[in-house]
């Protein structure tokens, strides 16, 4: 079985496609994030001799910590931030303002910064930096 997300529409799909479609690879810059904590690597499955109960070691203190980094084809990562904890509205706006000192006029590399449609990146303060740069 494969999973589908509710929310997927093939018609948006081929618009965003169309989109993105118009722009050269070097003149994207993809945005996503990613947490870790110390439960990151922990299974819920194990194997024991017969007749004992399987134990694993775990932390029961829970440090968590996101990354959010910026990718170009060309240069790897160009900006990056990493927020003990998750990102919100305000430490994402410090993230985009730092990556747009990276960010390039048309139509030079590092021209479009590409992001999925979580909440925080579809805020108007977000849009009104990015389209005022």
């Amino acid at each position: 079985i494969t999973r589908v997300a509710v929310e997927r529409s093939s018609q948006k799909h081929l618009k965003y496609l169309a989109r993105i479609g118009q722009y050269d690879a070097r003149q994207l810059v993809f945005v996503d994030e990613s947490s870790v904590d110390q439960q990151t690597t922990y299974h819920g499955h194990a194997w024991s001799i017969r007749g004992t109960k399987a134990q694993r070691k775990a932390f029961f203190v829970h440090g968590h910590f996101s990354v959010l980094p910026a990718l170009s084809l060309n240069d790897g990562i160009i900006h990056c931030d990493v927020v003990k904890g998750s990102f919100c509205t305000e430490t994402f706006t410090q993230f985009i303002d730092g990556l747009l000192k990276n960010m390039q006029p048309y139509p030079a590399p590092k021209l479009v910064i590409v992001m999925d449609n979580c909440k925080i990146h579809k805020h108007p303060d977000i849009q009104s930096m990015i389209e005022a740069r």
